[in-house]
């Protein structure tokens, strides 16, 4: 049978939590300088949209969160590093953070060739549509189905090896809120929301 030290909360730990929520929370003042707010008479439909911005905002805290999670889970002590990438926290992380800099470098990418091609920016795809709607509501609308793909073959090859500890816990929470956040995100983009 294998044993693995559970690693305890530190303050280090502390520090490093803080300190991605707080360069996450930068985007936020944009955001609210033009923040419209909630009036009396808000229609259902006017709520709903509210509700999405709010949990747009609150996508750059989890993405820092995710990555956060896992530089310290790299940390010592920790089990050995195939057993690490089996647990489900760990594998909703890496998949975050291999899904953003995919979608990253291939925006980047048909940035650069268009570019080059054209002299200009003004035929790419990604200058007519709204900045917010390219760079988040898109991305925030696959992240999930990303991290619902690797939970389901580890699964399915009985490789899931949860561990008992807060910071596989914290990874499976922001696990299931990128996979509820692309329900949500995804379902917006299609009812035509954004």
């Amino acid at each position: 049978m294998h044993t693995s030290t559970s690693r305890k909360f530190t303050l280090f730990d502390a520090m490093v939590l803080i300190a991605a929520t707080g360069i996450a929370l930068l985007p936020l003042r944009l955001f609210l300088a033009g923040f419209p707010g909630i009036s009396a008479g808000s229609t259902p439909a006017q709520i709903l949209r509210l509700g999405l911005i709010v949990d747009a905002m609150l996508c750059p805290v989890a993405w820092s969160l995710s990555l956060a999670l896992w530089v310290l889970r790299l940390r010592q002590p920790r089990p050995g590093l195939p057993r690490v990438f089996r647990q489900p926290g760990m594998a909703a992380s890496t998949a975050i953070l291999v899904y953003s800099s995919f979608f990253m470098t291939a925006t980047l990418i048909s940035l650069f060739l268009n570019y080059f091609s054209s002299g200009i920016f003004t035929q790419h795809m990604f200058i007519p549509m709204n900045f917010v709607m390219w760079i988040l509501i898109l991305a925030m609308s696959f992240m999930g189905i990303t991290v619902f793909a690797v939970w389901t073959v580890l699964w399915l090859i009985g490789a899931w090896r949860p561990e008992p500890s807060w910071i596989d816990r914290a990874g499976r929470v922001l696990g299931i809120y990128w996979v509820t956040n692309s329900l949500l995100f995804g379902s917006a983009v299609l009812a035509g929301f954004f």
